[in-house]
């Protein structure tokens, strides 16, 4: 079993250009970055959850998922005419592990939450895709 590589990603302040930036943990616990601490906006540093989505992408804390796979609560009306229904939220770290819920349609969190990473499972997943992240697409966590 493979151990999962611990990477990380922040966002450089606009007046130093607003770029991501990604770096790895290297095998002593350091981590370079290029930007300088104080060229960073606050908050953005987020950690890789060791899980891609179903387009290979890398997800991060942060980053907004769209999932198919999860059941809604009976009394949602997003699947109406036989659509694929589909609900989207944002990814967190608590009590350690990352989680992932959302909210219905109606405003009502979907319940129990979803731990996203599982030590030894290695093959993006099918069922989520990232369509964007918390501090570039905040529009996304209203729908």
């Amino acid at each position: 079993m493979k151990n999962r590589i611990i990477k990380f990603r922040r966002r450089a302040r606009e007046s130093f250009g607003g770029e991501w930036e990604y770096a790895v943990m290297d095998e002593l616990g350091y981590i370079i970055w290029r930007f300088a601490s104080d060229s960073i906006e606050k908050g953005t540093l987020t950690e890789y959850i060791g899980r891609e989505d179903k387009n290979g992408k890398e997800i991060y804390e942060g980053d907004i998922l769209r999932a198919f796979r999860y059941e809604l609560p009976k009394n949602d009306d997003w699947s109406k005419n036989g659509e694929k229904h589909y609900h989207q939220g944002d990814v967190y770290y608590e009590d350690g592990m990352f989680l992932f819920h959302s909210k219905t349609k109606n405003g009502e969190k979907i319940t129990p939450r979803v731990g996203l990473y599982y030590k030894g499972e290695e093959k993006p997943s099918n069922d989520l895709e990232v369509i964007g992240n918390k501090f570039d697409n905040s529009e996304l966590l209203k729908k």
